[in-house]
């Protein structure tokens, strides 16, 4: 006798024959024929837990990478001190970012490895030269910086023409302002 089985389990491993010896035709699927011998058998699915699978994420300019399951949310940090934070950006999978214009944010890993990166960009320094005073010095962009002038050269300043102060930014450009 000739009898079709399906093994009802959600992660199919194999089928073991326990008492008989009947004949089995795929051992390895989950539907089978088993052809009977002379004598009564008992057959077994076994099965197992469904595999999880892992994805890589590689973070570039921030923090986050590892190997992940996929639907996890992961929490993204740009690493922006030095620079100044744009948005975030896929370079690779389908995995999925809440927010990416936050520097932290969430990420949903999907279902194959992802890359992602903080677009950044340089904040650059500035270099300032002031005459009639001693606060010349290289500084951050867009930080405020007192500048005290030396007040003899100043009032020898509003005898003579004005001076120039002069920021000059990476790029090699300047921006004028006059002081008197």
């Amino acid at each position: 006798a000739r009898i079709d089985i399906i093994a009802n389990c959600s992660h199919f491993l194999e089928w073991i024959t326990n008492t008989g010896h009947p004949t089995i035709a795929a051992e390895l699927s989950s539907t089978m024929a088993v052809t009977m011998g002379d004598d009564d058998a008992h057959i077994t699915a076994i099965c197992g837990d469904v595999p999880e699978c892992h994805y890589s994420l590689v973070v570039k300019n921030g923090s986050g990478d590892g190997v992940y399951p996929s639907a996890m949310n992961i929490e993204i940090i740009a690493n922006s001190t030095e620079k100044r934070f744009i948005k975030w950006t896929i370079a690779a999978g389908n995995s999925t970012i809440e927010y990416p214009l936050e520097t932290a944010t969430m990420l949903v890993t999907g279902d194959e490895d992802t890359r992602v990166m903080a677009i950044c960009q340089h904040k650059g320094m500035v270099q300032v030269v002031v005459r009639q005073s001693n606060d010349d010095g290289v500084y951050p962009y867009g930080s405020a910086v007192t500048i005290s002038a030396d007040e003899a050269q100043v009032m020898q300043a509003h005898h003579t023409a004005p001076t120039n102060a002069n920021a000059m930014a990476d790029d090699g450009t300047f921006a004028n302002d006059y002081v008197t």
